[in-house]
Order: C-alpha cells, then structure tokens, then sequence
C-alpha cells in the first residue's frame, strides 16, 4: 500500500466489481445493522480499523462504490490517526526499491504526492 500515491482507476474486471460489491454490501450491513456513522454503531472499532488500508485504497485508485460507502471511507480517512498516519506516510522519503517498482510500473500514477 501506498498512501502518497494517486493513480487512475484500474480496468474494473468483474472480480474487481464483485469485491466491490462486496464491500458495498458489508459496509451497507454493518451501518443498517448498527445505525452508524460506523459500522458497529456509534464509536470507532476493530471492525472500522480492520477497514482503514481499505480506505487509504479505495482513495489511491479512485475506485467507485456506492455513495454511502464513499462517505464512510471519507469518515475513516477524517478521522484524527488516518490524518497522522497520511501525513507520516507523506513526509517518509525511504523507498524499498522492489515495492516502488510494482507500484509505479503496475499503475498509472497521476499524482505524488510523497516527499522527495
């Protein structure tokens, strides 16, 4: 995973739309279940944080879900420790060398947002 990272939404191949759909129908459930904003009810939990690298993905490839998904993965990255782990992971200017390459040559990356 790469935080600091933009890069154009990947061809959406039906396995891709199916983990989509996935999410969209987990995070529905949870969320009806428990009435929110998370998704066991009013206070941030394990099953919120087990979502956090889910949401720093669903922003680096601007992958499509349905709104009220969308909003939930907003609430996540808003959330004060999301804020800290973005800007730490911004300011890192260590690269393993290996990682960068499957990331950079895999995707089309439109913005960079990381540190030199």
């Amino acid at each position: 995973m790469n935080v600091g990272i933009r890069a154009r939404t990947p061809e959406l191949t039906p396995g891709l739309k199916g983990d989509l759909a996935r999410l969209d129908q987990l995070w529905a459930d949870g969320l009806d279940r428990f009435g929110g904003p998370f998704l066991t009810g009013e206070k941030f939990t394990a099953a919120d944080a087990f979502f956090c690298p889910v949401a720093f993905r669903v922003q680096t490839y601007h992958l499509p879900l349905a709104d009220r998904s969308t909003a939930y993965v907003q609430r996540l990255l808003a959330l004060p420790a999301m804020q800290a782990w973005t800007k730490s992971a911004l300011a890192e200017t260590s690269r393993e060398p290996n990682h960068e390459a499957e990331t950079t040559g895999a995707h089309d990356i439109i913005e960079d947002l990381r540190a030199r």
